[in-house]
């Protein structure tokens, strides 16, 4: 409605400035613009949220993880460990005026605990006389 009234207002201003010359039809001139913008969901790259995520994470996995099926285990490991590496690397380490610092803290000493639990995940399981390695594309 507002939209509306203020089209109507122009079109009267406009018109009323026009300039007509005898024997000559009255011109009036409409403009509009228009704009918009996409992109991807915002995840939230550098806001302490993803670091309390982060953390939840890890640390709900870290005691499930030796009771898992070993190939859930090192999936799980990799994934999760590599979200709190990513959430850790892209941190600008903004300072403690400006965001928290007290959840990168924690997520980045539980992302050294955790780390300790997948390389002994994966230490076990390169050990393990079954796995064979994959050279020129043959086992």
């Amino acid at each position: 409605m507002r939209g509306a009234a203020l089209l109507a207002a122009a079109l009267v201003a406009t018109g009323a400035a026009a300039e007509e010359s005898p024997g000559e039809p009255a011109r009036f001139t409409i403009g509009a613009e228009a704009s918009a913008a996409m992109g991807p969901e915002d995840r939230g790259f550098f806001n302490y949220t993803s670091y309390e995520e982060s953390a939840q994470r890890l640390a709900r996995s870290m005691p499930r993880l030796e009771r898992m099926p070993r190939e859930t285990a090192l999936v799980q490991s990799f994934l999760l460990g590599g979200e709190a590496i990513r959430v850790l690397a892209t941190d600008p380490l903004l300072p403690d005026e400006i965001t928290q610092s007290a959840p990168r803290a924690n997520l980045h000493a539980l992302m050294l605990r955790y780390d300790a639990v997948g390389h002994r995940l994966w230490r076990r399981y390169a050990a393990t006389p079954e796995l064979t390695l994959v050279q020129g594309g043959r086992a």
